[in-house]
Parts: structure tokens; sequence; C-alpha cells
């Protein structure tokens, strides 16, 4: 026998559940609406003005204010830096003279005497395009073989690469976020002068080598000095990615012809302890907890961003950033109570551990602040199944991946600079004796005036003589004296 309800009852279960499910949308809509309410505040958006007619903080103004304080026309290598490449380097969403109107110079014509790279060489004058050379677009051992399509490319750039090192004189560099067309967000911003960084590193190195080769040793320093200090005042730059192409693409790559110079036998001693004495006085590219913050408020300025947009807006970003194929239908984000405020807050923790973590005094000490950072950061990243769609964690592991990698990296660079300026020195003391001393204390104090520490240990790079050259290795990132090998970190000779 069947149980059969009243039809009556079934009508009334079916509009309770319809009612039901109307009061619970209601909800859940009201409580989208209030996720999407963000309080201005240290927790949330860390600094409260400038703000936007909407009330939202103003962070592109923040630090286009902030990084353009103190600079001039006369003073800001950007200028010269455009003039040379062209408007290559400027973004083509903005008006066409919108980026230069603000820095104060004049209009870039869309032809001109322009930093040209290889290919383009090649192209222009109807040239097979070489074959790059087995070490690198950099030689990287001495002899070294420049063919004539090279050398004819790099004397097509003489003009662009002089303005290049007059660039490198000035004290500051900036080119602003906005030139009269506001990106939505942040993350929108494009960079093309960024990408420029790898032609600019191997046209002027590469012209560094030629007149290495051909005997001009003051013009050879004179790029290698340059290629040195653009690499540090491109790292003024607001985004880490405009300081690893700094350091990527000039330099680390500077500091290899440096030790080429070293081993070249063109340089006389007191050209070497001058570019030895140069590159020590230079220093260390800006430490990576400068950065953090501007990095810091281009996630903040996202979440705010999403925040205010229309669902429809905030599914076409989630589902072309995160991933190839759509997190949900746009329908779906209208009721997808994301925590906007709570992530910010969540973020902003994240970003306060890793500036704690990289203000260390010592590599060893950082290294294991980071690591407990990482593994703190794992622990408590967000298990709420509605979240997963906006997912603040998406953030925080590029955070971690992106401050680890460019944090080791810096490291490496720095201690490779403090190796190659002990090459220089070494390659001074054979010119004078006739081979390598014996222990890097007998550089002191004629060649150096002190020996640095290995930065990952505290202790004197590792360092052994040979009748023909010499091996001089850092232990590395791993703290683990790998005899050279692994991650340790080489300038040997030969």
């Amino acid at each position: 026998m069947r149980l059969r309800l009243p039809r009556r009852r079934i009508w009334r279960a079916a509009i309770y559940l319809i009612c039901l499910l109307l009061v619970l949308t209601a909800a859940d809509l009201v409580l989208v609406q209030v996720r999407r309410t963000i309080h201005p505040g240290y927790d949330t958006t860390r600094i409260v003005s400038p703000t936007l007619p909407d009330g939202r903080v103003d962070y592109l103004k923040y630090i286009d204010d902030r990084r353009s304080e103190g600079v001039t026309p006369s003073n800001n290598a950007a200028v010269l830096f455009l003039q040379a490449l062209g408007r290559v380097a400027l973004p083509r969403t903005q008006p066409p003279d919108g980026i230069t109107d603000r820095l104060g110079m004049p209009h870039l014509p869309e032809q001109g005497d322009y930093l040209t790279d290889l290919n383009a060489y090649c192209t222009r004058h109807f040239l097979p395009v070489p074959p790059d050379p087995p070490d690198g677009d950099i030689p990287a051992t001495w002899p070294v073989h420049i063919e004539p399509l090279r050398q004819q490319w790099i004397e097509s750039n003489a003009h662009p690469l002089d303005l290049l090192t007059q660039a490198s004189a000035r004290t500051r560099y900036f080119i602003p976020f906005d030139g009269g067309n506001r990106p939505e967000m942040l993350i929108e911003v494009l960079l093309p002068h960024a990408v420029a960084f790898r032609n600019v590193g191997t046209t002027l190195l590469t012209r560094a080598v030629i007149r290495l080769q051909s005997g001009d040793c003051d013009g050879c320093i004179r790029d290698l000095l340059a290629a040195h200090r653009l690499a540090r005042l491109l790292s003024q730059c607001a985004t880490l990615i405009e300081r690893i192409n700094a350091q990527k693409h000039l330099e680390v790559p500077a500091l290899q012809v440096d030790r080429l110079a070293a081993a070249s036998g063109k340089l006389s001693v007191e050209q070497i302890k001058s570019l030895a004495a140069q590159l020590h006085a230079l220093g260390d590219l800006p430490p990576l907890g400068e950065y953090v913050d501007d990095e810091r408020f281009m996630i903040l300025d996202t979440c705010q961003a999403l925040a205010s947009m229309p669902p429809d807006r905030v599914a076409d970003v989630f589902n072309g950033a995160f991933s190839s194929h759509p997190i949900f239908e746009k329908p779906v984000f209208r009721f997808l109570p994301v925590p906007y405020e709570s992530d910010m807050r969540d973020l902003n923790h994240v970003y306060d551990g890793a500036l704690a973590a990289l203000r260390e005094e010592d590599y060893p000490r950082r290294h294991a602040a980071l690591q407990l950072w990482k593994e703190q950061v794992s622990r408590s990243k967000n298990s709420n199944p509605v979240s997963i769609a906006w997912s603040s964690d998406f953030f925080i592991a590029q955070l971690i991946f992106a401050i680890a990698q460019v944090q080791q990296h810096q490291e490496q660079a720095m201690e490779e600079r403090r190796l190659t300026e002990i090459s220089l020195c070494l390659a001074a003391y054979k010119a004078d004796h006739g081979q390598y001393p014996a222990a890097l204390n007998d550089l002191t104090p004629a060649y150096l005036a002190a020996v640095p520490a290995d930065l990952f240990t505290g202790n004197p790079p590792i360092y052994h003589p040979a009748a023909a050259g010499y091996a001089l290795y850092s232990v590395g990132p791993d703290m683990i004296d790998n005899g050279g090998h692994g991650d340790d970190i080489q300038v040997n000779m030969p």
C-alpha cells in the first residue's frame, strides 16, 4: 500500500521550500554585499589616502607620487632611456604623449635612431640572423670571437648606447603608471620598458667586449660601469618584474664581463684596481624589503577593485586569471559571498611576516625565518569552500614563490659581486707578481681593503690557487661546501 499525501499538503510544502529558497537567496545576496564592503584602515587597506571618487584607496596615485618625489627631467634616467629605446618602451594602452608629457620630455616619434636588437637589424638589412653563441648572449671566456655582423650591429647602435651611458650617470629612474588612461587595476599596468632590459644589457655589454678586444680598455670599463649603474637605477622601479629583469639582464651579465676583462690580460693593473674599487663603491642592488610594500599594494588594489566590480566583470577576471576553463558560470558570481576584507587582512599578515623575515641581519637567520614563514603560511591556508572561488591562497602561493625565489637570486647576485671584486684583485696581483697569491689575505691591503665574507656563512670564500689559475667559490644558498658544484657560486680561473 502506498502512502498518498493530500495534494494541498504537497503544494504547501512546495511553497514553503520556494519561500525558504528565496529567503536564503536574499540572505546570501545581503551577505555578498556585506562582504563587498571594505573598511579602509591599517589591517585592510594599510593606507587610507589618497582616495578615488568612490572612496576606494588610490594605490596607483600613492605609488606614482612616492616614486616621483624629487624626480626632475634633468635627474631622471628614464628620459634618456626612453629616447634611446623609442616608443617600444611606452605602453600602447596610454595616450601617445601621456607618459612623456608627465616626464617633461618631448614627443617620441614612431621612427628614430633607437636601440635595435640583432634580429631586427638583420631583418632591416636583409641579412641572415647568426646562430646564438654557444655560451649565450655575452661571451664568458677569453679569448672571444665577435662576428663582423655583430660588430656592425653594435656600431649601428652607437647613438642609443651613448644615450644609455649618459642615463646611467643620473640619480633617479621613474616612469609613471598613469599617462592619462588609468587602468582599472594596478596588475593591468603594462611594463614594456622592462622587457627591453635584456636588449639593453646584451647590446651594451657586447660593445664592452668589442672595445676590450680592440684595446679600448677605458671604453670597455665605461660600458661595464654603465651597465652596473643602470641595474641600480632600474631597480628603483615599483615592481618585482622590473627588479628581476634589472638583476638578470644587467647586473649579473655585467659581473660576467668584469671577470672576462680581468682574465683577458688587456687591462693595466691600475685599470683593474679602478674597476674593482668602483664596483665596490656601487654596492649591492637595493634590498628586496623595499619592494614588498609596493607588491602588497598591487594585490590589495586588486582585492578592492574586485569588490567594487559588477559580478560579470569579476567572473571575467577570475576565469581569465586563474584557469584556462571557467571556474564558475557568470551568474554564480552574483551569489558567492567572497570575504574580500578578511582576505585583505590575511594578505597583510602574510606580507608582514615576509618583511620581518627579510629584515633579519644575516643569511642564515633570513633563510630560517623565511622557511618558518612559508611553513606557517602553508598551515594557515584558507579552507573555506566558498572562498576557493576567490581564493586569496592563489595570491599567497604566488607571493611565497616570488619572494623566496627573488630573495635567493638576490643573495646569489650579491655574493657574485663580492667574488668578482676578489677576482679583479687576484688579476691585479698576478699582473704584479707573475702568479696568484697563496691565500686571499695576501691581497690586503694593497689590492683589497678586506676580504669580504661569504654572505651565506660569514666565513671567507673558498680559494684554491693552482699553477694555471685558481678556484674561488661561495658555498651558496644551501650553506654546504659542494666543492664548487651544485649551488656553489663559482668564479674560477681559467
